[in-house]
């Protein structure tokens, strides 16, 4: 097969989560396939960053860039069918919501979350108007549509009308360039914690700041703990871009005392990551929506003991390796919390129940359910 991959909406360290899909998932399916063809659309902006040496790799630069983004789309939608054409592809994958619909060519479209639908309120009104448009358009165009978690494709069936035969679940899994396998050095925590002005022990909370991720139970729990002996030195870490909520959570923290004690250090670099996790002395999300929710493994990966909300793809993940609680009850969060402080042995059960969750999930396995649904796709 003659397979197009559609890397025009990709913007380098600015697409978050879709970034880290494509390039991990690129990664392992160009090392299990060598036999079909592989020709990747990019852009100005993300053209250099792919520079792989598989010989049936070819790597074709479109003169648009990823923003703004309404020229973009009009490039992907009027221009790209016709590049695409030239190169006689068999088939054509957008993993970035929406398909070149106009295209004869057959296709697929990863979908991973449905989260303008679900709250459109925490998204860009102009990208919310996009995808309504463009994603059903894109769903019913595309002969397969891949997705990241169950909850996804029920949320695709239920919002788009899709029959569920026609989405693959493709799971995510652990960035390889986190280096799990190597747990950071006493030192290397000391030292992200000192440029940061984190305080040991902590809670620690990695995403963005945003109101479906529900941080502001986190500070609500943390005063409940500080008022219990065994967890009365907690401090609480939310890491992430500000997408709505950090002013509201620094006034909650204000108004509860905990104003020393809640650290917001915004962006952490990803390198940094693999130090903030083994540091923390557990790890909660009380997050509303998540597509997958992969800091759940990557704090598991690393020896923390993981609390969760019982909301979306969370438990679907996390399995029977983390304490599971009402996200909206920070009295809930807080006696999970207080659970792992004051059980040592509980403490260790959810450490041994992660690592052994984690080894369920590898992007080989993703790359193979991907490469299934590119065969389904052209039968």
């Amino acid at each position: 097969m003659r397979i197009g991959i559609n890397l025009l909406a990709l913007y380098p360290t600015v697409s978050g989560g879709m970034e880290f899909y494509l390039r991990n998932l690129l990664d392992s399916l160009f090392e299990i396939d060598k036999s079909n063809q592989y020709i990747l659309f990019t852009n100005h902006d993300n053209h250099k960053t792919f520079g792989f040496k598989w010989p049936n790799v070819q790597i074709v630069f479109c003169r648009i860039g990823a923003r703004p983004q309404w020229k973009r789309v009009a490039w992907e939608q009027l221009i790209l069918p016709s590049i695409a054409k030239k190169y006689r592809l068999d088939l054509l994958h957008s993993p970035t919501y929406t398909w070149p619909v106009s295209s004869k060519i057959p296709g697929i479209v990863s979908i991973l979350d449905m989260l303008y639908r679900v709250y459109p309120e925490t998204i860009p009104r102009t990208k919310v108007f996009y995808w309504r448009a463009l994603v059903p358009w894109s769903a019913r165009r595309c002969r397969k549509i891949l997705t990241i978690s169950e909850t996804s494709k029920r949320d695709i069936v239920r919002y788009l009308g899709v029959p569920p035969e026609k989405i693959t679940v493709t799971p995510l899994a652990l960035d390889c360039g986190l280096n799990a396998g190597k747990q950071p050095s006493a030192g290397e925590i000391e030292r992200v914690c000192a440029k940061h002005a984190i305080q040991r022990p902590y809670i620690l909370y990695v995403g963005g700041v945003g109101r479906h991720k529900n941080p502001l139970a986190l500070v609500k729990a943390l005063a409940i703990l500080r008022g219990r002996t065994a967890t009365k030195e907690l401090t609480l870490v939310i890491t992430g871009n500000d997408n709505g909520s950090a002013g509201e959570i620094r006034a909650c923290a204000n108004s509860s005392g905990l104003e020393k004690t809640v650290r917001l250090p915004g962006y952490v670099a990803r390198e940094e990551l693999p130090a903030l996790y083994a540091g923390a002395f557990v790890y909660v999300t009380p997050s509303l929506f998540e597509g997958f929710g992969l800091t759940v493994l990557e704090a598991m990966a690393f020896h923390t003991p993981v609390v969760i909300s019982d909301r979306a793809s969370l438990p679907e993940v996390a399995g029977d390796a983390a304490l599971i609680v009402d996200p909206e009850s920070p009295d809930r969060i807080a006696d999970a919390v207080y659970r792992v402080a004051a059980d040592p042995e509980l403490r260790q059960e959810l450490v041994n129940r992660g690592l052994r969750r984690v080894e369920e999930f590898s992007w080989e396995r993703t790359a193979r359910l991907t490469l299934e649904a590119y065969r389904e796709a052209t039968e």
